[in-house]
């Protein structure tokens, strides 16, 4: 059987194409076209932007795309498999003993906050005097106090009128794609969205992600369905959402 490069660079060859012109096309740098048709996908980002690329590209060749994720997903298990074979025992202890410590220190993180806890239901504020005000509290706001019981009944109206002038943004899957988004500059996710899978996530100026399938995700802002960002397998590496909408680059 060939390999996945091996077919890649036969069929570009075969329409008398230049790794730039398949760039001018889809938008995949020629440096990671030339990593997949060299089956060096390991110099790629991420194995998530693999696939990415090699379902855009393949696509693009108009190759049997799902055909060739399967194979690139079996060499990538077989190639794992020989890699966990050839671990040493000086590493396996390793492990092993970076396990026992990370148990450790779950279990007493467990015990303090169990232990706080047990604190804050006996010295709790009295009935009358505590509300649920967890519906109101995002990252960074201002209505929480030191003693995490508390409300800063000071700011409450300015933050519920400030809640309600929010970006809302919603991300369903249709296809999966890799994304990395911000809020405000501070990072909510970076990852891999699978179809199927919702997220909701709010603003007060604006959002700014990278996507590597722009025609994978349906987008909403405010409730208001927005168009499909661009094709399958296309890779936004900025795009900028506002009150006033969405922005690529």
């Amino acid at each position: 059987m060939e390999s996945i490069g091996k077919v890649l660079k036969k069929a570009r060859l075969e329409k008398k194409l230049r790794l730039q012109d398949v760039y001018a096309q889809i938008k995949i740098s020629p440096a990671y076209l030339k990593a997949l048709e060299n089956d060096t996908t390991d110099s790629l980002p991420s194995p998530e932007y693999a696939r990415i690329f090699l379902r855009g590209y393949t696509s693009f060749l108009g190759l049997d795309t799902e055909k060739l994720l399967t194979q690139y997903d079996q060499d990538s298990k077989s190639s794992q498999s020989y890699r966990e074979k050839n671990t040493d025992e000086k590493t396996k202890k390793k492990i092993l003993l970076f396990s026992i410590i990370g148990l450790a220190l779950i279990l007493s993180i467990t015990i303090i906050f169990a232990v706080r806890h047990f604190v804050n239901i006996v010295n709790k504020v009295t009935p009358e005097k505590t509300r649920d005000y967890s519906d109101l509290v995002i990252a960074d706001s201002p209505l929480v106090t030191e003693d995490t019981n508390l409300i800063n009944q000071s700011t409450l109206d300015e933050y519920v009128k400030s809640k309600s002038e929010l970006l809302e943004l919603k991300f369903t899957t249709i296809d999966e794609t890799w994304l990395r988004i911000f809020a405000d500059d501070k990072k909510l996710f970076g990852g891999t969205l699978h179809k199927g899978d919702e997220k909701v996530w709010y603003a007060k100026e604006k959002f700014r992600f990278r996507i590597g399938n722009a025609g994978g995700v349906i987008i909403q802002l405010n409730g208001k369905r927005m168009p499909i960002l661009g094709k399958k397998g296309e890779v936004f590496k900025k795009v900028i959402v506002t009150k006033e909408g969405i922005k690529t680059s």
